[in-house]
């Protein structure tokens, strides 16, 4: 165990002559605090407490605060033979740190570099105390560490206190207490390493109550007990059980979730599970309950062989596995659809599929999802041959990226135990298995000094939640590496980077959304090498798992391929021009039809026809970048590459995308800048002074020679290492990196309206009153408006003033629309304002349904009305009503669904504008509930006992909006 030792109290505490910490503000306040009475003493002349506290209150990096030492270590305990760092650094700016041995020299094993001070393969010698010292603005101020190193030939021998561990069943109350000798006052600090403590809990206090524990509550705490002497930590583990379940079907057995979401075009569910019989329902959906021409879906084990069903309306399609599964054992099943094609992988071998007949490709869901039985067969289609739920423990459910805690999300349950996934322990080294909702059903609580999925590691060896700091850490054979998001860097992604242009080597990817479904693919970027391996520059595909279609650009044996495939075989182009390191090439590659082509540095285009097959290709993953995430994609085999790209690329286009190379990242791991030196990440060994050696004077270097200066710029050295660039032909950014924008040099959108575009395409946002292409068409707005998911209309917020909490709101229109989703109604806070977690009142088509949900401060009442389609194109009559925390949807006259919000709050305080159609910006104002806007006309909007209200002259403002009756284009002008 590490104990640290300070010299002064906490950040608001004052230290009284004999060691005793009071609070600031108990000083000079006329009362005697300490037992020493020294905090009255010195008064005189001095500023007084309210002062004081101001200043201890204002940043500690400032002139006025006190500037503090902060030190981590890279692993818990030291044993003799570990490798561990201490990291040191001031919250001063431009201060550096450096480490001494309190009453001692280093070893010679000890190397030091800065604030890092490094142990390599500990010795006992290395035990004692070690001071971090900075010189600031304040003078010379330091901290001290006892550092530990464990002797495991002396470890059994003196032993170490038991850790406690308390046990609670998921959904109890559980009470924690940190159990101390110390001479009191003694000052309690709670913490969960690796976690966060929930929110309820006060950290200071003896004891820590936790109530409706939950599976993410399981873990360590530990309580750090310290008076004006001694620091200890005093761990408890907190076990948690019913966690997963167990489906006995004595006589029946499931569990009901909410209906399948956003499955009408495409789904994807993976789940993982341990079944004890051959036979058995896994999970099922359906449209309706007792018949037999309906949509559903079912996962089952028939013979003990994996099967899954679905039914579009026009029969069943059947995918089934080519082999029984063994019972007893855990195994993981991942089933999608794309429209009329089903899929499903079996312990990752696969994919079998299926294709249904006929012409429908859209799901219609209703029912709750059931799991593991449902709770009367006879609302199985007869076809299936199904009569039993399933025997055994299913633990995991993801559907589609989110991960479902299957008890506690049930809506409803039935027959449900505990699987005992414990019952052997799996943990090694008095590691504590907690039953968990992974692909095994457990996860362990190592003690500490050891990690590892079985804590079967040393800390130093592997994983920790804080490795690698805002990175994901990834286990290796005998150690760990760091995937490092975009502007970190160093082997534990300590080192904060600039990127603009960026740099791949080995792991290093990015990854962007994936492109909009297009009949025509075009991709452009500009790379530059570092050396001539193989490597991947652009992958995109069907499915993770590597089947399917999937379209790639890479350098193989030096040459750019472009590769795709739509369901055949591969077809690969292949450039003439020879690829050499450190030279800007520009590639451009494209599929349209049965034609793919290739142009490479303006040579003439390569080009190849697929005999008959005019395909679209069928792309789901995200779209990498300089390599792949290899923890969870597999490469198609037909990219003929498997090594990421050494180097550099620029100025990517993709079809279907708008990307901007840094700010469109949804995921990156290790990038560097090109115009930056590779960072070292993997060194295990830290050399004295490294980094601060300067490099050797080289008279010819200038800023200009690494040609910086993209897209015929001008290069002016200011330094043998800064430059300037002259940028021309429209182009900006440090290296004319910029593309010129057409809404720059058009300047095409009239009477008021933005311009939004990129190099080849722009679109308008019109004001109220104008439309067309450029906004130069008048557009009267009355009592009807059309929507194309961009705009919205603003009324004043006085028309629903939520005020009188006994009187009915009512809201009235009609709408029509083709859309899956899309938001049509809102009142919240305003636009500057996050809606997270604010009162609201809200309309939304949801998987083709409405939505009416209001949130008045206690929870949102969510009323889903999925009685009535609402995306078929045709008229539906709308009413909504709210009354306190009642509320009702009322579609065509006729289906009507009711609910409640939680709590005891009635009165609703929206301070923000009402919206119809769509917000200035969605995700932020509805707090990341909605995204998109409405696209379909909404007629005759009334509110309260108002009648139809005439938008046009009523609204505040308004974006992109024209009449029903329009029929002016989309407002998108493409030039290229």
């Amino acid at each position: 165990m590490y104990t640290e030792i300070t010299q002064r109290c906490s950040r608001f505490e004052w230290r009284c002559d004999d060691g005793q910490c009071i609070s600031e503000r108990r000083r000079c306040d006329r009362k005697y605090d300490c037992r020493d009475r020294t905090d009255e003493l010195y008064c005189l002349g001095r500023r007084r407490r309210d002062q004081a506290l101001d200043d201890r209150f204002s940043s500690s990096s400032s002139s006025g605060g006190s500037p503090l030492l902060d030190i981590q270590s890279s692993s818990p305990t030291c044993r003799i033979g570990d490798t561990v760092d201490l990291y040191c650094r001031s919250n001063e700016p431009g201060v550096i740190t450096s480490w001494s041995k309190v009453n001692g020299r280093f070893e010679d094993n000890i190397q030091t570099s800065g604030g890092t001070l490094r142990f390599s393969s500990a010795i006992r010698e290395n035990a004692g105390t070690y001071r971090c010292e900075a010189r600031g603005s304040q003078g010379v101020y330091s901290k001290d560490y006892v550092f530990e190193v464990i002797d495991p030939h002396y470890e059994n021998v003196q032993g170490e206190q038991p850790i406690e561990t308390k046990t609670a069943p998921q959904g109890s109350s559980i009470v924690m207490e940190c159990r101390t000798d110390l001479q009191q006052p003694v000052m309690y600090q709670w913490s969960k390493p690796g976690g966060v403590l929930h929110r309820d809990i006060s950290p200071h206090s003896r004891t820590i109550q936790i109530d409706e524990v939950k599976g993410t509550d399981a873990g360590t705490y530990v309580c750090t007990a310290s008076n004006s002497h001694t620091s200890i930590d005093i761990p408890t583990i907190l076990v948690v059980t019913g966690i997963v379940p167990y489906f006995a079907q004595a006589p029946n057995s499931f569990i009901a979730l909410p209906t399948l979401p956003d499955a009408y075009i495409q789904f994807t569910i993976e789940v993982s599970f341990k079944p004890e019989v051959q036979d058995g329902l896994i999970l099922f959906n359906g449209h309706k309950k007792s018949s037999s021409k309906t949509d559903f879906i079912a996962l089952a084990l028939v013979n003990g062989v994996p099967t899954f069903y679905f039914n579009l309306g026009q029969g069943v399609t059947t995918v089934r596995a080519n082999s029984p599964i063994q019972l007893g054992q855990w195994h993981s099943i991942k089933v999608s659809r794309n429209r009329k094609r089903g899929t499903m992988y079996v312990d990752g071998k696969g994919p079998f599929t299926g294709v249904t007949d006929g012409k429908f490709v859209g799901l219609d869901l209703n029912e709750p999802l059931y799991i593991g039985g449902v709770p009367n067969f006879r609302d199985v289609p007869a076809e299936l041959q199904i009569e039993s739920g399933f025997v055994g423990c299913i633990s995991r459910l993801k559907i589609g990226h989110a991960h479902q805690d299957i008890i506690r999300d049930a809506i409803n349950k039935d027959g449900i135990t505990t699987c005992e996934t414990c019952s052997e322990n799996p943990c090694h080294n008095q590691g504590v298995c907690q039953e968990a909702l992974t692909a095994e059903g457990y996860t362990c609580l190592c003690q500490t000094g050891y990690s590892g999925p079985t804590c079967n590691k040393h800390g130093g060896e592997a994983c920790t939640p804080y490795a690698c700091g805002p990175g994901r850490c990834i286990d290796t054979e005998n150690n760990f590496k760091c995937l490092c998001p975009l502007g970190r860097a160093g082997r534990r992604c300590e080192q904060e980077i600039s990127v603009y242009e960026p740099a791949f080597s080995k792991d290093a990817y990015i990854a962007y959304p994936t492109p909009r479904p297009q009949r025509r693919l075009k991709v452009s970027l500009k790379f530059k090498a570092r050396d001539l391996r193989d490597g991947i520059l652009l992958y995109c595909a069907e499915s993770e798992e590597g089947h399917g279609d999937f379209a790639s650009l890479s350098i193989k044996d030096r040459h750019v391929e472009f590769r795709f495939d739509v369901g055949s075989d591969p077809v690969v182009i292949r450039s003439d021009r020879e690829v050499q390191p450190g030279e800007w090439i520009a590639v451009t590659a494209s599929k349209f039809l049965n034609e793919g082509r290739l142009l490479v540095n303006g040579d003439a285009p390569v080009t190849q026809r697929v005999p008959g097959n005019h395909k679209a290709l069928n792309l789901q993953t995200s779209l990498y970048v300089g390599g792949i995430d290899k923890q969870k994609v597999h490469l198609n085999h037909g990219v003929g590459v498997d090594a990421g790209f050494d180097g550099c690329i620029s100025e990517i286009s993709v079809s279907g995308l708008d990307l901007n190379i840094i700010q469109s990242v949804s995921e990156s791991a290790n990038i560097e800048d090109c115009s930056a030196s590779p960072v070292q990440k993997n060194d295990n060994d830290i050399r004295p002074h490294q980094g601060y050696l300067p490099k050797p004077y080289n008279a010819r270097q200038t800023g200009c020679s690494s040609n910086p200066c993209r897209n015929d710029g001008q290069c002016y050295p200011l330094s043998p290492v800064d430059y300037q660039c002259n940028c021309v032909h429209g182009y900006s950014g440090r290296n004319c990196e910029i593309a010129p924008n057409l809404c720059d040099h058009l300047r095409p959108c009239l009477n008021g309206g933005s311009c939004h575009g990129n190099t080849s395409t722009y679109s308008c946002g019109c004001p109220m009153g104008y439309t067309g292409t450029n906004c130069e068409q008048r557009a009267d707005i009355r009592n009807e408006v059309n929507f194309n998911g961009n705009g919205y209309v603003e009324l004043n917020r006085g028309l629903l003033n939520h005020k009188n909490i006994d009187e009915n709101e009512v809201i009235a229109f009609e709408l029509s629309t083709n859309a899956s989703n899309g938001l049509i109604f809102w009142h919240g806070q305003r636009p500057t304002e996050d809606g997270r977690g604010k009162d609201y009142i809200s309309l939304a088509v949801v998987g083709g349904y409405l939505e009416y949900s209001f949130e008045l401060g206690s929870g949102p009442a969510i009323i889903y009305n999925n009685e009535v389609r609402i995306n078929d194109g045709e008229r539906h009559r709308v009413i909504l009503k709210r009354r306190g925390r009642w509320g009702s949807i009322e579609v065509d006259n006729d289906h009507i669904v009711e609910g409640n919000a939680d709590g005891y709050i009635y009165e609703m305080n929206c301070n923000g504008n009402i919206y119809l159609g769509g917000t200035p910006n969605n995700t932020f104002m509805t707090g990341g509930r909605y995204s998109q806007g409405f696209s379909g006309c909404i007629y005759g909007f009334e509110v309260q006992d108002s009648r139809m209200l005439d938008i046009g002259a009523k609204a505040v403002s308004g974006v992109n909006v024209k009449p029903c009756s329009s029929g002016y284009g989309d407002g998108e002008n493409d030039l290229y």
